[in-house]
């Protein structure tokens, strides 16, 4: 007990110093000091997130911790409906999918409680619960009590809908309207939800010739209308444009990611080899790399359009079959260049995922690193390296629009 153990090759990938490593150290007091009474829920990975891998990219500054949440929401948007669950049901990580809400939701529930409650009563909370429970199992109502006596109100209503409620909410932003009002300016505009609607405090900024002004639009009902009185003439207006709400992104507002095939229980997988070593490598590559048991197909007739596809082969004849099946072209910037190339794209709306590599050794090269990559859109690799990463940019979305001033 106390005793966090990590391997050698974990040590060695790239994103465990600044990321993993002090993910384990502070298991020291989540997890190892305060254990987790499994009966009731897992909270000690989604605390442990929120507290060593997002406040390490906090430290560094907001853009990183804004891609960090966004990363989240992006993971959350490629989860399948059917393989949602509650937070408060997440024990372990089994598999990807588990991860998206046991790691990522419930890092970003504790982010949404500290904007709530305000930092000092959050960090109150947290020492008293650590006083109260180290070397005791606690679970979730111990966290909820220890959050309430620190900010002096219930917190029900939060926890319900964020640790007992499936799902998350989606925002749209319905109508906007702007007009001349004294030294200033008025703008109005109508935010909608689904059924049940969530509470939520949304960030609204406006931008105006002055610079951008900030405002809270507090929604309580499926749609609400805010006003809000500008110093400068408005020109944009974004809804929530940091990823401050734990929410389900519009497509428009996602860029294709590995994990949008990785996570699907109805993918087909097609193997493009032609060599026994070769096809042999790209069929254990896909058990790596899908979160349920592969389903492989053959090239001919051409794979359903309606269903995810994951493509593993020898560079030239995956090249080839996507000429000649009307799919997405391999990159310009990965065509030529590395071992192995990985790219997520989407093919009228269904997701596609490609790894095209020179030969069976490289294939085998991406067994190790390759699964660790899952919120990236593309990756180049020499041998077992990624020497290029990144993500496909998206345009802004639906809760971004410009202002126009009517009378």
């Amino acid at each position: 007990a106390g005793l966090t153990y990590m391997g050698t090759r974990v040590l060695a990938l790239p994103f465990i110093r600044h990321r993993s490593l002090p993910h384990e150290v502070l298991h020291t007091w989540w997890g190892n000091g305060v254990l987790v009474g499994y009966a009731q829920g897992n909270w000690a990975e989604g605390l442990t997130t929120f507290m060593a891998d997002y406040a390490l990219a906090e430290r560094r500054d907001a853009a990183k911790a804004r891609g960090m949440r966004l990363g989240w929401l992006r993971d959350y948007a490629a989860l399948p409906a059917n393989r949602d669950h509650p937070a408060a049901d997440f024990i372990a990580k089994r598999h990807d999918a588990a991860q998206v809400i046991g790691y990522n939701k419930v890092a970003f529930l504790f982010y949404m409680l500290r904007r709530d409650i305000g930092a000092p009563a959050f960090e109150t909370a947290l020492r008293e619960f650590w006083q109260a429970h180290k070397l005791r199992d606690a679970g979730w109502p111990d966290l909820r009590k220890s959050f309430e006596d620190a900010a002096g109100h219930d917190l029900g209503w939060f926890f319900d809908q964020w640790l007992d409620r499936r799902g998350a909410p989606s925002l749209r932003l319905d109508t906007l309207h702007a007009r001349r009002q004294g030294k200033g300016y008025r703008v109005s505009l109508r935010i909608a939800q689904d059924q049940p609607p969530y509470a939520l405090s949304i960030p609204v900024r406006i931008t105006t010739d002055h610079g951008n002004e900030m405002f809270t639009a507090t929604l309580r009902n499926t749609a609400e209308t805010f006003s809000f009185f500008t110093k400068g003439k408005p020109s944009g207006i974004a809804v929530d444009p940091d990823f401050a709400v734990f929410r389900r992104l519009d497509p428009r507002e996602t860029p294709p990611i590995i994990r949008d095939v990785t996570l699907r229980s109805d993918v087909s997988t097609l193997i493009l080899a032609d060599t026994p070593p070769a096809t042999a490598m790209a069929r254990r590559l896909a058990e790596r790399l899908l979160d349920t048991p592969p389903r492989f197909i053959n090239p001919d007739p051409r794979p359903s359009p309606a269903a995810p596809l994951l493509i593993i082969g020898l560079t030239d004849q995956v090249r080839l079959f996507l000429k000649r099946s009307g799919l997405p072209a391999v990159p310009e910037r990965l065509a030529t260049r590395g071992t192995a190339r990985v790219w997520a794209a989407r093919h009228n709306g269904v997701p596609l995922l490609v790894v095209a590599a020179n030969d069976g050794e490289a294939l085998a090269a991406l067994l190790r690193p390759l699964p660790h990559y899952g919120r990236k859109s593309y990756l180049l690799f020499s041998k077992d390296k990624a020497q290029e990463s990144g993500v496909w940019p998206a345009p802004p979305g639906p809760l971004h629009a410009a202002v126009h001033l009517g009378k």
